[in-house]
């Protein structure tokens, strides 16, 4: 089974529990969390790891720094 299927699985078996907690709260307190969530990101000021994935990912994105430089590479990688 290719990876696409199991993280679209998982996407769609996560999103019944919050449209249900949605339904039951409904919008007001569900906008509530999610602003508690964003003011306590901002006030925490913590950087992304320059990897947040660990040594599995090794894509052409994961090799940069977090945040990135203006000019990602000084020479275009070779993509095969």
């Amino acid at each position: 089974m290719p990876y696409g299927v199991g993280a679209f699985m998982l996407f769609g078996l996560g999103s019944l529990p919050a449209g249900r907690l949605g339904d039951l709260w409904g919008r007001r307190p569900m906008m509530l969390i999610f602003f508690f969530g964003m003011v306590r990101a901002f006030m925490r000021k913590e950087k992304a790891a320059n990897n947040p994935w660990g040594p599995g990912a090794t894509t052409l994105e994961w090799t940069l720094s977090s945040p990135p430089p203006f000019h990602q590479f000084e020479v275009l990688p070779r993509v095969q």
